[in-house]
C-alpha cells in the first residue's frame, strides 16, 4: 500500500522557501525592540524623503511593490519592471561534480534543498528545458550546493544521501531520484519520506547498499552539507532555490524564460 503523504506547513512566498523566523532570530541576535526601532527609523526617513519630493515637485510619487518583488513607481506598468538582482556575486562552485561541459561559458551555481517543493518545481519545470537547450549543448554548466532548511526534517539526510551516492559516482542520478520519487507522491507540497525509503532508492540506482546505508546512517558527509550551507549564507542566500549565473543572482523557482534572459546576455558578453 503506498505511503500517505504528509503536507507540512509552507511559507507564504510562492516561489522560494526561506529560513524560519526563529532561525533568523537566532542568527541575528536582534531583539524585538531593536527591530521596531529600526522600522520606525526607516519610516521616519521615508516620510522625510516623500515630503521633500512633494516640496520640490509638487507631486507625491509613491513606491509600489509588484508580484515579483520589483519596485515600481506610480504611473508605470509593473509588468515592465525588472526584478532587482545582485550582480557580480563571488560564489565558489563547491566540491560536487559539474553537470555539463567543464569549459562552458556560463556557470550556474544552485543552492537547493532536496525536500523543498519549490526546488522540486524548478527540477520538474525550468531545469528540464535548461538541460536540453543549454547544458546538453555545452553552453552552460551547473553546480549543485546544499542549503537544507531547518523546517524540512529530511532535507539534511537527503543531502547526505546524495553525497554518499557521489562516493559511488552517482550524485546526479541520486539528485534526480530524490525529486522524482517525491513527485510520485504528490506535487506542489512538502513530501514526507524516510531514510529507509532513501536506502531503497539507492538500491534502485544500483549502489552498493552496504556502503551506501552505512554512509547515510553515520552521517558521513554532514560536514560537507554544513559547509555548503555556510557558504550560501555568506553569499546572501536566505531561501531555496537560489541561483548565481556567472555571478548574477536569480531567486526562486523562476520560469525557464527568466533563466534564458540572463544566460543569453552572459553568452553575448
Amino acid at each position: 500500500m503506498p505511503r500517505a503523504k504528509k503536507v507540512m506547513s509552507e511559507p507564504t512566498t510562492p516561489e522560494i522557501e526561506t529560513k524560519s523566523p526563529s532561525s533568523l532570530a537566532k542568527l541575528s541576535g536582534i531583539t524585538l525592540n531593536q527591530v521596531m526601532y529600526v522600522l520606525l527609523l526607516i519610516s521616519f526617513l521615508l516620510n522625510g524623503y516623500f515630503f521633500a519630493r512633494v516640496q520640490s515637485t509638487g507631486q507625491l510619487v509613491l513606491p509600489t511593490t509588484t508580484a515579483n518583488g520589483a519596485t515600481a513607481t506610480a504611473g508605470t506598468d509593473p509588468a515592465q519592471q525588472e526584478p532587482v538582482a545582485r550582480e557580480n556575486i563571488k560564489v565558489d562552485t563547491g566540491h560536487l561534480p559539474v553537470l555539463g561541459n567543464q569549459n562552458a561559458k556560463v556557470t550556474i551555481v544552485e543552492f537547493s534543498d532536496f525536500q523543498c517543493p519549490f526546488c522540486r518545481r524548478f527540477y520538474t519545470d525550468a531545469y528540464q528545458q535548461l538541460k536540453k537547450e543549454y547544458i546538453d549543448t555545452g553552453k552552460v554548466k551547473l553546480y549543485f550546493r546544499h542549503y537544507p532548511l531547518d523546517f524540512h526534517p529530511q532535507a539534511v539526510p537527503a543531502a547526505i544521501a546524495s553525497e554518499c551516492a557521489n562516493d559511488q559516482g552517482k550524485f546526479w542520478e541520486m539528485h534526480d531520484k530524490l525529486y522524482d520519487e517525491q513527485e510520485k507522491k504528490g506535487s506542489g507540497t512538502t513530501i514526507e519520506f524516510t531514510n529507509d525509503e532513501i536506502k531503497t532508492w539507492g538500491a534502485d540506482l544500483g549502489l552498493n547498499s552496504t556502503t551506501f546505508n552505512e554512509c547515510l546512517d553515520t552521517k558521513k558527509h554532514e560536514a560537507a552539507v554544513t559547509k555548503d550551507t555556510s557558504d550560501g549564507s555568506s553569499a546572501g542566500v536566505t531561501g531555496t532555490p537560489a541561483f548565481f549565473i556567472n555571478g548574477t543572482e536569480l531567486i526562486g523557482a523562476q520560469p525557464f524564460e527568466a533563466f534564458k534572459a540572463i544566460i543569453d546576455k552572459k553568452l553575448a558578453e
